[in-house]
């Protein structure tokens, strides 16, 4: 995860909102959402979210909102066969 968040902060710091909002995309996508991966995806997102509104003054957020990520909450029973 910490390599992950400096990545964050070197493309934010680089000022490329469109990389910055793409990155995001992918960590909500492509890591599944339990109780602890998802507490710390959205720590490191609203990390992120506050060194962007520091940086970039009157610029909006590009990534998902950290408070409302998906959730998962258990797996599919398989289907008798």
């Amino acid at each position: 995860m910490g390599m992950l968040a400096k990545h964050m902060t070197h493309l934010i710091k680089c000022s490329d909102g469109r990389q910055v909002a793409a990155e995001a995309h992918h960590w909500v996508k492509f890591y599944p959402m339990f109780g602890g991966v998802r507490r710390q995806i959205r720590r490191a997102l609203i990390s992120a979210r506050k060194l962007w509104t520091a940086t970039m003054k009157g610029s909006a957020w590009p990534g998902p909102d950290p408070e409302k990520l998906p959730a998962m909450v258990g797996f599919k029973a398989d289907s008798p066969q």
